[in-house]
């Protein structure tokens, strides 16, 4: 595997890390601005979205029928979008 590494140009080196090479030899940066317990609490707080947004997303479906005149069908692929994109 490591002489299969050796042909990977230096742009890669996320994807293949060993221990013989440093962060510096990888071009890796070390975050500044946020401990690892600060981003992930950042993911735990922005994972909260989801289930509050479709809380209050699902009752207003009919409403927004009838605000837009839209079809039924349509209104509800808006819902479809919003999984697909925000999972």
């Amino acid at each position: 595997m490591l002489d299969k590494m050796a042909d990977f140009p230096q742009s890669y080196p996320a994807f293949f890390v060993d221990e013989e090479n440093t962060a510096k030899e990888n071009n890796m940066v070390e975050q500044k601005h946020l401990s690892p317990v600060m981003i992930l609490a950042s993911i735990i707080f922005m994972n909260t979205f989801v289930p509050l947004s479709i809380d209050l997303y699902l009752p207003a479906l009919p409403q927004m029928r009838e605000y837009f005149q839209a079809s039924e069908m349509l209104v509800n692929m808006t819902l479809i979008a919003f999984f697909l994109f925000f999972p």
